[in-house]
């Protein structure tokens, strides 16, 4: 594991435990262990079956973390994200233009690059297509960093919000408002893992999560969002994640629509220590299921069983 300078965190300690029941050694890789294991992969003194990256950062040259995560993959390991599919997801103008590819539902967007001089102007169509107001995001931001919301979509305040990262590029998207289910809006925060589809209700306003009950994914018919997970799989490659989506309109009117495409490593911080975390049965179905995972590559088999959905009762 890829894991940074945080010397005891509990996701890292239900995967931990889950290792001990599965019979895997876990070797967690800080700055120094991160250092030896590159220099043992690369002289082919050390052996790794099955990476997980937790911090890599993949700019050009990547950070110490993403070369163990490179070596890692070099070496024959097996990667909970290749590398190279880990960076892409890192770059949402680059996935907006893959999902579209893909016919995966994304909100209408405008991708203005670094190089645009801060003073260009929206179209009247353009204009019309975003509405008033509309969304605009680094393309590399993470954790809602960066997001505003812009009124007029005046140059000045374009301008502005392009200030938090002067050399990314930035999507300018229509606001998405979400339907209502019962007393809940759908807003959902989705987790991937191997084949796995795992659906939270999620507050926009205050970053609560929610898991989906059976009964709730059954009256609600949210079946499509699995969908469209499944989808997201197939194009990026990548294992695990977690994505944004909303669903919109009523009856033959309801789509659902990819926010934020893809996160790498999602947050698994517990909501028992924090109001906005990952509900704490979840972190620990995510810790077990990755380390089956590992076990299953252990043994020659394939890391994914089957397609599934998981929910609470």
């Amino acid at each position: 594991m890829g894991w940074g300078p945080w010397p005891s965190d509990p996701f890292l300690e239900f995967i931990k435990a889950s290792c001990e029941l599965y019979k895997l050694s876990c070797v967690v890789c800080d700055v120094e262990m991160a250092q030896c294991i590159i220099k043992g992969l690369e002289s082919g003194k050390t052996r790794v079956l099955f990476h997980l990256d937790c911090t890599a950062e993949y700019e050009d040259p990547p950070d110490l973390f993403g070369r163990l995560a490179y070596a890692a993959r070099d070496g024959g390991a097996f990667c909970v994200n290749e590398p190279d599919r880990a960076k892409l997801s890192t770059n949402k103008a680059v996935l907006h233009y893959h999902f579209e590819q893909a016919d995966i539902p994304v909100p209408y967007t405008i991708v203005v690059r670094n190089w645009v001089p801060s003073h260009f102007r929206l179209t009247r169509e353009e204009r019309k297509k975003l509405g008033k107001p509309f969304i605009i995001k680094p393309s590399r931001g993470y954790g809602r960093q960066g997001v505003a919301q812009v009124h007029n979509g005046t140059i000045r305040e374009i301008a502005r919000a392009r200030r938090y990262d002067q050399g990314d590029d930035f999507l300018l998207q229509s606001l998405i408002v979400p339907e209502w289910f019962g007393h809940r809006l759908g807003w959902f925060r989705i987790f991937y893992l191997f084949g796995q589809v795992i659906p939270c209700w999620w507050d926009m306003n205050n970053g609560h999560y929610s898991l989906v009950s059976a009964e709730e994914f059954e009256k609600y018919q949210l079946h499509s969002l699995c969908g469209v997970m499944w989808d997201i799989a197939r194009t990026t490659q990548m294992n695990f994640y977690s994505t944004e989506m909303a669903v919109t309109g009523k009856g033959a009117k309801r789509s659902v629509v990819t926010i934020d495409y893809v996160n790498d490593p999602p947050d698994m911080t517990l909501q028992s220590f924090s109001h906005s975390g990952v509900p704490d049965l979840l972190v620990r179905r995510i810790a077990e299921g990755l380390t089956a995972a590992a076990w299953r590559v252990k043994h020659g088999l394939e890391p994914t069983e089957k397609l599934s959905i998981w929910l609470v009762h």
